[in-house]
């Protein structure tokens, strides 16, 4: 009897060894095809896809990584609560089956696990949750790092640090919690880390291809200040717009940055209609504020189709504020624009620069001058001899807002000269409190760092940094402290 015990119990062992054994994690065909439906937005065929995984390869735990990229895309386009909370509760099950099934010595374990944890990180930022996402970046960062100390030649990590090195200083949250953090940010060690991911990658089986390009040109774009470069790297890539609405909404973007306000609207004039992708109402967002950069009558159709449909927190308010100056320039109705504003005020949250700008709009009680307002749009659409134009014959009493205006013009149109001179009459001329002159200094830093002045441009950097204005300090901090990293005065 005791044998038959004993070789029974062998048994079991056997048979439990090989479950355990029998799980691992590898991108599959499959997975590549849900991720490409996730890409494309097809979000409900992507859920069957996986849910049919979890019954029939339960062994594969690549699935957890694209259900947690499924739940953030949900909640990357929704900006509600519920998709993050939805996010939120689902990252402690899959780190657990992950750390369940998974060998310490699996390099896919801690990778897979940092993923989920960056993921909930990013949206987490954008809903205020600023110290749970600076415990799940400082995790994902260890975990990453050990990884790249103990599986030198796994690729996965490089494009997952190359994130965190160049996007840390992007996240909003304290700047005790960052320096407590401790993580590196050198943005020449992130274009390293994701130019080897490629380059160790095939475009064509490699899944993560497309994120990894995406990742390179936002990097050369926002960090670098690379952004015709970044422009023409994204449209040689193998991100295709016409099959993918997130590729659309990154190109999209980086259009509009790089002064390719033509071409942004082509983008996103071509928005797929199929029941079977996700709706994404930023896009419509994204539209209007380039056919309203464009002077465009058309803008205010896409801004009421998104706060009439949009269902997140954010830009709201910096919506309504676009259609009332719609109703200023092309309408010339100072009710609808107070009408329009005071819904600035009760709706949405202020968050975000864009909505926070609005909101001290509102605030002040003051209308926009009409010509003032078209040069301004005109130059964030990268018209800038057509800006020029609009300023001319505008009252004196605006005179700090006009030398403002050319002073940026100037130096889009490559005239660093003048530039210079208009933007140290903005330094002489305008309270700490405002936005330009925190801007001022950042854009001379830039002008002085192409110049290779390093010693001036590490000055209007710091400058910049020093300043507390009460729109936009975040993102001209942010790109106040690359500029630094750029010329290594970080």
């Amino acid at each position: 009897m005791p044998r038959i015990i004993l070789l029974l119990v062998l048994i079991m062992f056997s048979f439990d060894c090989e479950s355990k054994d029998d799980y691992h994690f590898s991108y599959e065909s499959v997975h590549q095809i849900i991720y490409q439906d996730i890409l494309a937005l097809k979000l409900s065929k992507a859920d069957s896809l996986l849910k049919d995984l979890s019954i029939h390869n339960t062994e594969n735990l690549a699935r957890l990584h694209l259900e947690n990229y499924l739940d953030f895309i949900r909640a990357f386009i929704q900006e509600d609560k519920k998709s993050y909370e939805r996010l939120h509760s689902n990252k402690r099950k899959r780190i657990d089956l992950l750390k369940k099934h998974l060998s310490k010595e699996d390099p896919y374990r801690n990778y897979c696990i940092a993923e989920i944890e960056i993921q909930n990180a990013l949206v987490g930022a954008k809903h205020d949750k600023l110290f749970r996402s600076a415990r799940e970046i400082y995790s994902a960062y260890s975990k990453l790092k050990s990884n790249q100390s103990q599986f030198p030649s796994f690729r996965y990590h490089k494009k997952s640090l190359s994130i965190l090195h160049a996007l840390f200083e992007t996240l909003k949250m304290p700047g005790l919690v960052k320096s407590l953090l401790r993580i590196d940010t050198s943005i020449e060690m992130a274009l390293e880390e994701i130019q080897v991911f490629l380059e160790t990658s095939g475009a064509q089986d490699e899944i993560f291809y497309e994120e990894g390009e995406s990742i390179q040109a936002y990097i050369l774009s926002y960090q670098q200040s690379e952004k015709e470069k970044a422009w023409q790297y994204i449209r040689q890539s193998s991100l295709d717009p016409k099959e993918s609405a997130l590729a659309r909404f990154i190109m999209s973007q980086l259009a509009q940055q790089s002064g390719k306000n033509d071409e942004a609207i082509d983008l996103l004039s071509h928005s797929q209609k199929d029941d079977a992708i996700e709706s994404f109402y930023y896009l419509e967002y994204m539209l209007g504020l380039s056919k309203l950069r464009k002077l465009d009558p058309e803008a205010s159709k896409h801004f009421k189709t998104f706060v009439n449909n949009f269902q997140g927190e954010h830009y709201i308010k910096e919506s309504y504020q676009k259609l009332a100056w719609c109703s200023l320039i092309f309408d010339n109705d100072k009710k609808a624009y107070a009408d329009y504003m005071a819904l600035v005020l009760s709706e949405g949250t202020d968050l975000l620069d864009g909505d926070i700008q609005a909101m001290n709009e509102a605030r002040s009680g003051s209308t926009p001058n009409i010509g003032l307002l078209k040069a301004r749009l005109l130059f964030d659409g990268a018209y800038y001899h057509k800006s020029l134009t609009h300023l001319k014959g505008i009252e004196k009493e605006f005179s700090n807002e006009i030398i403002y205006r050319k002073a940026r013009n100037y130096h889009l149109l490559g005239d660093y000269p003048t530039a210079i001179r208009y933007y140290d009459q903005v330094i002489i001329s305008l309270n700490k409190n405002d936005h330009r002159l925190c801007n001022a200094h950042l854009q001379l830093g830039m002008i002085y760092e192409d110049l290779e002045n390093t010693g001036k441009a590490e000055y209007h950097f710091r400058e910049c940094i020093k300043l507390s204005p009460k729109s936009y300090k975040r993102s001209l901090h942010q790109k106040a402290r690359s500029g630094l990293y750029r010329i290594k005065k970080w």
